[in-house]
C-alpha cells in the first residue's frame, strides 16, 4: 500500500506543472531550434524559457518558426539585443521570409541594381502596388523582357514593368485604360 501514498513535500507550482508536461513534435522540434539560436549566438536557454516560447510558438506555422530561427541563429545579436530571441523579434523574422511579394521584391532589386537604382522600402512599394498579385511566371518574363531591352536607359517604370508582364493594367475600381 506504501505505492498509493502521495510523496510528502510541497505541491508542484502551476510553472513547475507546466515545465514537467510534455511537448509535442512541433513543439520539441522548436524548442530544439530555440536552444540552438541561443548557441550560435553565443547565450544559453533555460528550460523554462523553451517550454515557454515552444508553446507561444507552436500556433505559428512550424516550418516558418524553423526557418526564422535559423535565420535568426545566422546573426550576430545587435547592440543591446538579447540572445535568446524574443516573440516579437521571431515574428518579425518569419512575416520577412513568408512576405507574399517576396518573389517580386527579389525581381525588382535585382532589376534595379541592373540599372544602378538604389532600392528602399518606398521604391519596392511603388513596384509592388502595381504588379504585385502576379504570377512568378509573369515577373520573371517581364524581368528577362526588361533586362535585354535595348530602348530602355533607365529603371523602368511601374507601368513599363507591369506592360513587360504581358497583362494590360486594370485600375482598382476594375476598368481597364482605354
Amino acid at each position: 500500500m506504501a505505492d498509493n501514498k502521495l510523496a510528502a513535500g510541497p505541491r508542484p507550482t502551476g510553472l513547475q506543472r507546466a515545465s514537467t508536461a510534455s511537448l509535442t513534435p512541433d513543439q520539441q522540434k522548436i524548442a530544439a531550434a530555440l536552444a540552438a539560436t541561443a548557441i550560435y549566438r553565443g547565450g544559453e536557454a533555460s528550460e523554462t524559457y523553451l517550454r515557454m516560447m515552444s508553446v507561444r510558438l507552436s500556433r505559428e506555422r512550424v516550418e516558418s518558426v524553423l526557418r526564422a530561427l535559423e535565420s535568426i541563429g545566422n546573426t550576430e545579436p545587435a547592440p543591446g539585443e538579447p540572445t535568446l530571441p524574443s516573440v516579437p523579434r521571431i515574428l518579425a523574422e518569419m512575416r520577412k521570409q513568408d512576405h507574399p511579394h517576396k518573389h517580386l521584391r527579389a525581381i525588382v532589386t535585382r532589376l534595379a541594381k541592373a540599372f544602378g537604382k538604389d532600392v528602399d522600402e518606398e521604391f519596392l512599394m511603388i513596384y509592388q502596388d502595381t504588379a504585385g498579385h502576379r504570377t512568378d511566371e509573369d515577373l520573371d518574363r517581364a524581368y528577362k523582357t526588361l533586362r535585354e531591352s535595348d530602348d530602355l536607359k533607365y529603371m523602368p517604370t511601374s507601368g513599363q514593368f507591369l506592360a513587360a508582364c504581358g497583362i494590360p493594367r486594370v485600375y482598382r475600381d476594375g476598368r481597364k485604360p482605354e
